[in-house]
């Protein structure tokens, strides 16, 4: 089986130091299991935000 992500950022040139994102984990919500058989968690999305001064 595969597991696909998605991730997406972007970086505003008129804030400098700022970045946001976002990522899409198993994108296609397969049932997908560990080495030892444990079932991994279905689709996840996550928002990310920094900032670096």
């Amino acid at each position: 089986y595969a597991v696909h992500s998605f991730s997406l950022s972007y970086k505003p040139v008129s804030v400098k130091g700022f970045e946001a994102s976002v990522t899409l984990d198993n994108a296609f919500n397969k049932l997908a299991m560990n080495g030892k058989g444990v079932p991994l968690s279905g689709r996840t999305v996550s928002l990310y935000t920094r900032y670096q001064w």
